[in-house]
């Protein structure tokens, strides 16, 4: 991929590179999330814990909802755990609830299926 200069921004050096790699990911969660609408008090299912799952849910903390997770990692359920969710739950072996808002980034049929099927 070749961009032209005027593409080019350069990171404030306040910022750690290794923190500014973060920033496009962070963008991704931060705008999946705000696109879901989700209100304080909500109750909220995101499938998939990769990257930008993990961004999702660590954003998720700062909001007043309810947020249940679902992976088929157990140590990716480990943090998402640490980072206050309501529940981390392995995908496959648990009936999601119903949620007000579901977040699906797993990319797996099976987990955009579920998200559909329990968003109320």
């Amino acid at each position: 991929i070749v961009n032209g200069i005027d593409s080019v921004r350069l990171i404030p050096n306040d910022i750690d590179p290794y923190d500014a790699i973060f920033f496009p990911s962070v963008e991704t969660a931060l705008s999946l999330v705000h696109d879901a609408h989700v209100r304080n008090g909500e109750r909220v299912g995101v499938f998939g814990q990769g990257l930008i799952g993990l961004l999702v849910t660590r954003i998720l903390q700062d909001t007043d909802c309810d947020s249940s997770i679902f992976d088929i990692n157990l140590d990716r359920l480990g943090i998402s755990s640490i980072m206050a969710c309501s529940e981390a739950l392995l995908a496959g072996t648990s009936t999601p609830n119903s949620f007000d808002a579901t977040i699906e980034v797993s990319g797996d049929a099976r987990a955009l299926q579920s998200a559909i099927d329990s968003t109320s």
